[in-house]
């Protein structure tokens, strides 16, 4: 949980470095006709997308290093978790979150 925890606040700590550039473009973007929505929308995607892509990034490695110590070092039988998925799921949607929340 701790490193959990620690992940999202370094997370939180790269959305509220970029925090100014986005309100930049936001303003640009408005100067040149854009609505809020249009805005809004735009930040739902880039966070929920840079969420999917951290998370099947994190799943992919975490299953790979499972599956290395399952069959090198313990010479056991491995059995991918979906689990796992459903923390995916969840990931992203917290980053989608959050990153319309900062």
């Amino acid at each position: 949980m701790l490193r959990l925890n620690a992940g999202f606040t370094v997370l939180f700590a790269a959305v509220y470095a970029t925090l100014d550039s986005r309100i930049y473009e936001g303003a640009l973007m408005r100067t040149l006709g854009a609505n809020r929505s249009l805005l809004r929308k735009t930040h739902i995607i880039e966070f929920s997308a840079l969420g999917l892509i951290s998370g099947l990034l994190a799943v992919v490695i975490s299953e790979a290093i499972i599956y290395a110590l399952y069959t090198q070092v313990m010479s056991m039988e491995y059995h991918p978790s979906l689990y796992c998925g459903l923390l995916y799921l969840y990931g992203a949607l917290c980053v989608g979150i959050a990153g319309c929340w900062v």
